[in-house]
């Protein structure tokens, strides 16, 4: 509850809209977040030669990797979007997935996506690939350091699984 001066100044009490409470020291919370932001940006930047490693070696671009796991993870594309404006209008015109009408009465009732064999092949090689490196850099650290990462990585999906989008966010921006 956030105090609002009435107009004889006594205090009524009114919801905020704020999850949290202000901070008292809000450049405190700036200062993690960039620090986080620093953080982030920099194992970005050391991940990107394995990036170009497996785009060397599948000719998937690192969104169209992403958008192949998550395919093949949910066995579809993105909920309210459509294939042209996805990443999986790329990878059927690599033939790695393919489209077909579904057959009358069959929720949901329209296109049927599925992996082609040279896409599940690929899915494969994408997946083999990441095991191989983070393979890599766990037997460069310790079990504490391992365990941190776990710990860190479990919170951090914690936490944005638990933010609710800004109302209309699945909505295109213009059309």
């Amino acid at each position: 509850m956030s105090p609002v001066a009435d107009p004889i100044g006594s205090y009524l009490h009114t919801p905020s809209p704020r999850p949290a409470p202000i901070d008292q020291e809000p450049g405190a919370r700036l200062g993690k977040a960039l620090s986080l932001l620093e953080d982030l940006d920099r194992a970005a930047r050391h991940f990107q030669p394995l990036l170009r490693t497996v785009e060397r070696m599948t000719g998937l671009p690192p969104a169209q990797a992403s958008a192949l796991l998550a395919f093949a993870e949910g066995g579809r594309p993105p909920e309210g979007a459509t294939p042209e404006e996805t990443a999986l209008a790329a990878l059927a015109a690599k033939g790695l997935v393919t489209s077909g009408r579904t057959p009358p009465g069959v929720e949901p009732e329209g296109t049927a996506w599925r992996l082609t064999d040279a896409g599940g092949v690929t899915l494969e090689q994408v997946q083999g690939l990441r095991i191989r490196a983070l393979d890599t850099l766990a037997s460069t650290l310790s079990d504490r350091q391992m365990e941190q990462i776990h710990d860190a990585l479990r919170g951090i999906g914690d936490a944005l699984a638990s933010l609710q989008p800004a109302e209309g966010a699945d909505e295109p921006r213009s059309t």
